[in-house]
């Protein structure tokens, strides 16, 4: 019974939505956990770019989808809206949103885009693991390319937000081909 409610606590806070930064909770997560399973919550950064089928998969390998999550506002690297629970300063990076509900652990994973620092300076700021990789629906993710500029065309990344590295491992082995058994000390890729 702990476990259940631990995580209805977590539905409890991304309700209350103290940071801003919650855009949807999707209550029907709980039923999902149980004292039996290694579940955990999932939030999702609010953009078109992330494929329904990620999710799916990721659901598939006890993750529960319990958020759509706020981001900045045209993917700009500073958000005014949201911030740093930490500093109290505007937050950084487009997955503002997301990095901030791991943060304070209304989720256990986050998933965001990156096309130049929106996953992985987040994760930073809020003192979280932060991965990002081409690989993740890399064909999907080819359809967002974009043109730097110095006229370099470039297509934006899927990456992951957690507050331990064990939770990144299974987010990561859900998506990528990982060969081996990493431990908790050594680099998965």
């Amino acid at each position: 019974m702990s476990r259940i409610r631990e995580y209805a606590k977590k539905t409890f806070l991304a309700m209350k939505n103290p940071a801003g930064s919650v855009q949807e909770v999707f209550v029907n997560a709980l039923d999902r956990i149980g004292e039996e399973n290694d579940c955990q919550y999932m939030g999702v950064k609010n953009v078109r770019q992330i494929p329904a089928d990620l999710v799916k998969k990721l659901e598939g390998n006890g993750f529960a989808l319990h958020t759509l999550d706020r981001h900045s506002h045209n993917g700009r690297a500073v958000d005014y809206n949201l911030h740093n629970p930490i500093t109290g300063r505007p937050m950084t990076g487009s997955s503002s949103g997301t990095a901030i509900n791991v943060f304070l652990g209304i989720n256990d994973l986050g998933i965001g885009t990156d096309g130049g620092g929106s996953v992985l300076a987040p994760a930073a700021a809020v003192n979280c693991f932060g991965f990002i990789s081409p690989l993740i629906e890399a064909g999907h993710m080819k359809q967002y390319a974009k043109l730097s500029t110095d006229g370099i065309e470039f297509y934006p990344s899927i990456g992951f937000v957690t507050r331990d590295f064990s939770t990144m491992c299974k987010a990561v082995k859900s998506i990528l081909p990982v060969t081996g058994n990493p431990g908790e000390e050594e680099a998965v890729i």
